[in-house]
């Protein structure tokens, strides 16, 4: 798989009958997806410090929106295949869900996002994706520029 842009690995997690966000992930492999489990619960109406994994039947769509235009984006369902139930207290500890996708292949310009080793990376500009509270949330998502400290 060649190296895409981040338009090409971001996902927007979708609110089940909805097309409203519930978070973001991002692509990991041809057919793989990580994001938050909270996230997931969101998606799927659970409260979000919900521990029980959830079921095959269980279906979560994600939208690549940076591969449409202004009407529509690409959609894709998903199923859950990992789980790591977000923490009961606290903000730290598990809080992952590996998603893969059912049915079609990704779209077409999308692909695993390439990962660095933060601890080699010092004082770097970056940008980060998501549908922040603060500012209020744009529906189609927002950039927020970044310094990565290490």
């Amino acid at each position: 798989m060649s190296a895409v842009t981040r338009e090409g690995f971001t996902v927007r997690v979708l609110r089940g009958g909805s097309v409203t966000s519930a978070g973001v992930g991002f692509v990991v492999g041809d057919r793989h997806i990580v994001t938050c489990a909270h996230v997931v619960n969101t998606a799927l109406g659970r409260e979000q410090k919900s521990q029980d994994k959830p079921g095959a039947a269980d279906q979560i769509r994600v939208e690549f929106p940076m591969l449409g235009d202004a009407d529509s984006a690409p959609l894709r369902t998903c199923r859950v295949q990992a789980w790591a139930p977000p923490p009961v207290s606290g903000l730290s500890g598990g809080d992952v869900a590996g998603l893969v996708l059912v049915g079609e292949e990704l779209p077409a310009r999308a692909g695993a996002a390439r990962l660095v080793d933060a601890a080699t990376v010092r004082d770097a500009e970056v940008k980060v994706f998501g549908y922040p509270g603060d500012p209020p949330r744009q529906e189609r998502g927002a950039w927020s520029g970044l310094v990565l400290r290490g």
